[in-house]
Parts: structure tokens; sequence; C-alpha cells
């Protein structure tokens, strides 16, 4: 169903968080597809050279022994390298954490990035494009009916909560209290520098950047154009707030953090 001009590989990493910067990888998965519809797959354990958080784990099931005795990414880069080169690439939301990802961990290894004129293809995007994210289908999704009186604000509003008491019994780990429920439907979190996370403190209470193609990168190290494409674009308050201080020369610290 897809023309392929060169092989697809579609590829997959288990992390040991979602921090292009900090975080490493501890699974690599490969399906390769070649243009006759041939179709392989591959896979590697990799030691991360940290211990594995817990939450990590609980999400990947991937714990500290079962990568005791895996290769380090240094040792595989050579032969992954050789996997990727003319390949083109597909995932789900590989734009935005896979490729930044092991891009990083690529140049860690001193290995040269193997992908530069590969496509990609990425399904979450594609998933997001097509697929209406409304109320009328939540309300459909979750509660099996039509929305009757959309766009009645009184309607609308019975009926969200019609979802969300159904969301709750669709997914038994979600929290049961209400900060909870913030924190898992975006709400700030701990790391956020900024009500919408875009300026994020890193595990030295440096100021870094939560979004782009500099994501993980400290605020002061990027170019002062970036910055000032900040300041002149649409972004909230707080955010041209801290990126000013930092085009005075200032260095924003979190709180608590020595």
């Amino acid at each position: 169903m897809i023309a392929l001009r060169r092989p697809l590989v579609v590829l997959d990493l288990e992390t040991t968080g979602t921090s292009v910067a900090e975080d490493r990888i501890v699974e690599i998965g490969l399906v390769r597809v070649d243009p006759t519809g041939t179709r392989t797959a591959r896979a590697w354990r990799v030691n991360p050279g940290r211990p594995i958080p817990a939450a990590a784990t609980a999400v990947h099931g991937i714990g500290d022994a079962d990568v005791a005795g895996a290769p380090r990414f240094d040792e595989l880069a050579e032969d992954l390298g050789a996997e990727l080169a003319g390949v083109d690439l597909a995932g789900f939301n590989l734009r935005a954490f896979d490729l930044p990802l092991l891009r990083a961990e690529f140049a860690r290894a001193g290995v040269a990035w193997p992908c530069d004129d590969a496509a990609v293809v990425d399904a979450f995007i594609l998933f997001r494009e097509r697929e209406r994210h409304t109320l009328d289908r939540a309300v459909r999704l979750y509660c099996g009916r039509e929305h009757r009186g959309a766009h009645r604000a009184d309607a609308d509003a019975a009926a969200t909560l019609d979802v969300l008491l159904a969301q709750l019994a669709a997914y038994p780990d979600l929290p049961r209290d209400v900060d909870g429920l913030a924190a898992a439907s975006g709400g700030r979190r701990p790391d956020w520098a900024t009500e919408c996370g875009r300026l994020r403190w890193n595990a030295d209470g440096e100021l870094v950047l939560g979004f782009s193609k500099h994501a993980g990168a400290r605020l002061c190290d990027v170019d002062a154009g970036f910055r000032a494409w900040v300041l002149k674009g649409d972004f909230p308050d707080d955010v041209k707030a801290l990126v000013r201080r930092v085009q005075r020369g200032e260095r924003p610290r979190m709180d608590g953090v020595a």
C-alpha cells in the first residue's frame, strides 16, 4: 500500500523518561520493509548507564536487571548506523521524540548521524491531523451516544462532565483527585518554569527550552536571534518575561536548587 523507493524502517524507542536532552534509550525496535515487500524485525536492549526510574519501568516493563548485561549505546552505534543508512523512516511521534533522542545518542557516541537524507513519516501527526478531537466525537466514543444540543453552553458542559466520568471508568489508572487529573491532562508540572511548559528547569535548576529543535538546551545557550523570535511571537507573557531576563544577561534558576 506504500510505494517504496528504498527500504522503510519503522522505529520505536523505550527510554528512561521523556526528556530528549536528559534521558537515555533502554530498547530499540526496528521493523524494516524492503521495496519487494519483505519484512524483517530487530530489537536491542541497551544499558543506559544509569538507573531506570520506576515510573519508566511501569510504562515499558524494562528494569535495571533487564539491561545489566546489555551493551551501551556507544557499543551499538556503528551497527545501528549501518541499519539506518540509506533508508526512510516511520514511527509514532517520531519527529518530536524518538528521532531527536536517537540523534543525541549518536552524537554522544561520536558516530555520524546516518539519517540526514531519510524521509520521515510520522503516524502520530497523520492521526492528529485526520481525526477531529471534538466534544461530539468524545461523547460518541466514551458515552456511546450522539451529543444532542451541541454548541449550547449548558448542553456542552453537561456532556463534558459525562465524558470525564466515562474516562474515569474506562481508564482505572487515571488519578481520582482533581490535582492528579489536572497534572494528567496537561497541567503544570514541577519542572515547568512557565504555565504552558514551554520553558522548564533541568536537573541542575537551569532554564531550558521545552519545545522546538532546541528542546532541552539551556535558554542562555541558544542563539539570541531565536530568543528574539520568541519575544516577537505568539507566546505567553510568562515565557517572554523569562526570555527577556536571559536577553539582559540574567541566569534565572529554579528556587531551592543551589
